[in-house]
């Protein structure tokens, strides 16, 4: 029996090695870049733990012994959901492994815009000393409010850090009741246009969807005004085009992402370097889930998730939930 780590981009394997040697389970960290080597070094994997990896029907059918697909991290937008249930095949994230890691980094990144410390940085880099600031940075913190675009643990946990620092904190996410929500200085709207409208600072914690891709758009935006916006989601939930705009336009006066539309990005292309080189915009390369910490809770929880299942039971966050219906899988 054997678990294959499909595109590991971490140094050492030895918090899964710890896992599954307990187990009894061999560890397989062959790298496999598409659909074919992901057969070829498949073969005989009761799991999969996957970083970045497109993990595709037709993979999934030519691996009849694979029973578990686990997510380094909680997005699962790479994974066919419907696929692994039609198959039988759990899929299982780790959700909680960096919630304070993603928050702080959403903090930081929204504090740099409000107070334009890239651009300071690196007008001081190009030996240029900003002798008038005024106009350049607008807010006080206390003053305005923060929106957030989704209401999960990271966003709740952003919140709880952020509130001292805010005048009020509203939140859009059509899966959460009002009346579950009664923490003081925190509010639900209806429409992620309310958000624009009325917070001048905007963090995105939604999950890449066919429902929320693209959902921050031209429209939402263009109820803005000087919005600083940050994203630490997933690059889709955000149209590339609308953050263009909105920064031509007014409707954002900054945007920081650790996400990107394609990552790495396309460094050659013009359009895509002028745009990391503009000094409202701050891009980091998708490390805010990272912390000493969180690097080793991700890669043991991952492989305790396939021992479960290896052992007859089920993983702990099963994201293909509809799989417990079919009756197919038997804890």
């Amino acid at each position: 029996m054997k678990v294959l780590i499909t595109d590991m981009r971490h140094a050492s394997a030895a918090e899964e090695e710890r896992v599954f040697s307990a187990a009894g389970i061999d560890l397989d960290t062959t790298f496999s870049n598409d659909e074919e080597e992901l057969i070829r070094n498949g073969k005989g994997a009761i799991g999969f733990l996957v970083s970045y990896a497109r993990v595709t029907r037709k993979v999934m059918e030519a691996l009849p012994e694979l029973k578990v697909i686990v997510k380094y991290g909680i997005g699962v937008d790479t994974i066919d959901l419907e696929a692994a249930t039609d198959l039988g095949k759990y899929v299982a994230n780790i959700p909680d492994y960096c919630t304070e890691e993603v928050a702080v980094h959403a903090l930081s990144l929204a504090l740099n815009g409000l107070r334009m410390v890239t651009r300071f940085s690196g007008s001081v880099r190009a030996g240029s000393w900003e002798a008038n600031p005024e106009g350049i940075i607008v807010y006080r913190p206390s003053q305005i409010r923060l929106g957030l675009v989704g209401y999960g643990r990271i966003a709740q946990k952003l919140q709880e850090i952020a509130a001292p620092i805010f005048k009020e904190i509203l939140f859009y996410d059509p899966f959460v009741e009002k009346k579950d929500v009664t923490t003081p200085g925190v509010r639900k709207v209806e429409t992620i246009a309310e958000i624009f409208r009325d917070a001048s600072v905007v963090s995105v914690h939604a999950p890449l969807t066919s429902q929320t891709s693209g959902l921050v758009d031209s429209r939402a935006l263009s109820h803005g005004s000087g919005v600083v916006l940050v994203n630490t989601g997933r690059g889709g939930v955000v149209s590339e085009a609308a953050v263009r705009e909105g920064l031509a336009k007014g409707w954002l006066s900054f945007f920081g992402g650790d996400v990107f539309w394609q990552e790495p990005p396309d460094f050659t292309d013009p359009g895509t370097k002028d745009f990391l080189n503009d000094p409202r915009v701050c891009i980091t390369p998708h490390v805010a889930w990272c912390s000493s910490v969180s690097a080793q809770e991700v890669r043991r929880k991952a492989a305790e998730e396939v021992v479960r299942v290896a052992r007859g039971g089920r993983p702990l966050n099963i994201v293909n939930k509809e799989i417990l219906k079919r009756g197919e899988l038997q804890s």
